[in-house]
């Protein structure tokens, strides 16, 4: 795999023979079995890779700009380069981490009570969490006083779509009951399902002191 200008374009070399692909919008083709797989950096030494839920393959690395450096994909045997971004399941979150920090993200939840805010906590450098207990979902209410609601949705799922050893993405997706908006007699938006989809992710931290 030959990554030059900030990953603008690659080839792939798989084994003996290569094809190539644009790194940033390109697939790979046919799926990556990660358990015999590994990949082979620059000086020939073993680094991590990982293959996206869209088909391309993620790479970490230090390339300059104009810079070109080569990779190889190769089969035969289990990855041995440590991971950069884990993900752990909890029996109330997802713990996403890559060594200097983390967050927790709400799973399991159940549709018709106050929902859970996605983010459920966040790690500092010196292990800590921000947080220790339920943090839920808020609407500030009209009038003379600031009043918030908690928000009942009509259903939540939580789906992880990329799982490390370099990237982790999780998606949470709230459905709620949203009512009609007027302005004076004129309905302006009609009520119905809302959606709102925010995603949750996290790739390598840059270990800096």
């Amino acid at each position: 795999m030959t990554l030059f200008n900030q990953l603008h374009s690659c080839a792939f070399a798989p084994g003996l023979h290569s094809e190539k692909l644009t790194f940033t919008t390109g697939c790979y083709g046919s799926k990556v079995n990660a358990a015999q797989t590994y990949m082979l950096g620059p000086s020939g030494t073993e680094v991590a890779f990982q293959q996206l839920s869209n088909g391309n393959i993620l790479v970490q690395t230090d390339l300059p700009a104009n810079g070109t450096k080569v990779f190889q994909l190769m089969s035969g045997r289990a990855p041995t380069a440590a991971s950069q971004v884990n993900v752990s399941t909890k029996s109330d979150s997802f713990q996403i981490s890559n060594g200097l920090t983390g967050v927790r993200v709400a799973r399991l939840q159940e549709a018709g009570i106050p929902s859970l805010a996605p983010i459920q906590g966040i790690q500092l450098k010196d292990s800590t969490w921000t947080a220790v207990g339920p943090n839920y979902l808020y609407v500030l209410q009209d009038g003379p006083y600031t009043k918030f609601a908690q928000l009942i949705p009509l259903s939540v799922t939580t789906l992880v779509v990329e799982q490390g050893p370099l990237q982790a993405t999780i998606v949470v997706n709230y459905a709620f009951d949203r009512p009609p908006l007027y302005q004076g007699s004129t309905l302006l938006i009609p009520g119905g399902l809302g959606i709102t989809r925010p995603p949750s992710n996290c790739k390598p931290a840059s270990r800096r002191s």
